[in-house]
């Protein structure tokens, strides 16, 4: 509530976190932290970041899916592109009870399938 356009910042969720949670006892830093990565993302970034997060992932997706319809006489492109969007889609479920951007190797993934996503939909031939 304090930051609603810009949040916190990436990254200081833990930092700002005994200022808005008011346990009894020390908090150990593993957990400080949301357990969904949209809730983290909102209060990191602000409605700005996280209206800017939801575009980006629905971009990937759309493209993704028109590439999927398009794809009819190249089944081996089009099953490759179905297995990475999967994932993909997989990734963005467990965000609800994952802190994916916290741990290097989630992110990581999120990125490559990202990437993956954008070259298997890249402008060429269907």
């Amino acid at each position: 509530k304090a930051h609603p356009f810009v949040g916190l910042g990436l990254q200081h969720f833990r930092i700002a976190f005994n200022e808005y949670c008011r346990a009894k006892g020390a908090t150990p830093q593993e957990f400080m932290i949301a357990d969904n990565m949209y809730l983290t993302l909102l209060a990191e970034t602000g409605s700005m970041g996280f209206t800017g997060f939801l575009v980006f992932v629905f971009v990937i997706i759309r493209n993704a899916w028109r590439k999927i319809i398009v794809m009819k006489y190249r089944p081996e492109y089009r099953y490759r592109l179905v297995i990475v969007l999967s994932a993909f889609i997989g990734l963005l479920v467990n965000m609800f009870a994952y802190e994916l951007f916290y741990w290097v190797s989630p992110y990581v993934c999120f990125c490559i399938l990202a990437g993956s996503m954008s070259a298997l939909t890249a402008n060429t031939d269907t």
